[in-house]
């Protein structure tokens, strides 16, 4: 199998390639396809990553329903981020067959920024960060 790299996408100030493992006679089909359950997988560790967050802050009432709130208002906000990257009606006509690879691409760089500020309260924060808020600080 070929590897094929995509874009570099900066998440949180850090270069992320995507990297898909590709036949070399894929269709754009199956590339669009392979992207999409790259999204999905993201998306499943992101709700992995906040049902971790969420039971590991279980008794702080008042930051659980905060973050509650805050992970729908994100959720929102990825979508409608997407629907402003791609506004056309036609879709497939305006950005042509490559439109469900690039959508699935933008949403899983989105996600992935996601779970790193999720990861924050799981792994904490650098000790003496005064701006750490509810977030832990590391154990080293």
């Amino acid at each position: 199998m070929n590897k094929i790299w995509l874009p570099v996408f900066i998440v949180l100030g850090f270069a992320v390639p995507i990297m898909m493992q590709c036949a070399s006679a894929q269709t754009q089909t199956e590339l669009s396809e392979q992207t999409c359950a790259t999204a999905q997988e993201a998306d499943k560790e992101l709700d992995q990553v906040y049902q971790q967050v969420m039971k590991a802050y279980e008794s702080e009432k008042r930051f659980t329903a905060a973050l509650k709130k805050a992970q729908q208002a994100w959720v929102s906000f990825r979508d409608l981020q997407l629907a402003s990257l791609y506004p056309a009606e036609n879709k497939q006509m305006e950005y042509g067959s490559i439109y469900p690879m690039c959508y699935c691409l933008e949403k899983t760089k989105l996600t992935r920024g996601r779970i790193a500020q999720l990861r924050q309260w799981l792994e904490g924060m650098p000790e003496g960060d005064p701006c750490s808020g509810s977030r832990k600080v590391m154990q080293k």
